[in-house]
């Protein structure tokens, strides 16, 4: 996970999109380099007087188009099957985005 080793303002507390800068991956995961990769890109293309733009586009969970991992699950949902355990208290959100979504805003971008 991309934000496993950051350090958050306490117990319970929760990391914000604000908290983006401050990201810290766990050691030796393969976030470790993707972190390296953004540092260089910014680096590199975002100094002063540059003419290109270097943007990071970090999506969360992709699901859609023809995708296994989540379309069990929704047609479940829509069909008012509930195959899943949720765990308490079961307040998590799990960031998704439709890859479609993914592909407008890199478009746009």
């Amino acid at each position: 996970m991309v934000w496993a080793q950051t350090p958050s303002e306490g117990p319970g507390a929760v990391l914000r999109d604000s908290d983006f800068a401050k990201r810290q991956p766990a050691p030796g995961s393969k976030y470790e380099l993707w972190r390296e990769l953004e540092e260089l890109v910014m680096g590199c293309f975002n100094r002063e007087g540059s003419q290109v733009k270097g943007f990071i586009v970090a999506a969360s969970a992709m699901y859609g188009d023809g995708e296994l991992t989540f379309g069990p699950m929704f047609q479940n949902a829509w069909c008012g099957v509930q195959e899943h355990k949720i765990l308490a208290p079961g307040t998590n959100r799990v960031p998704l985005v439709h890859v479609r979504d993914m592909a407008r805003l890199v478009r746009q971008v």
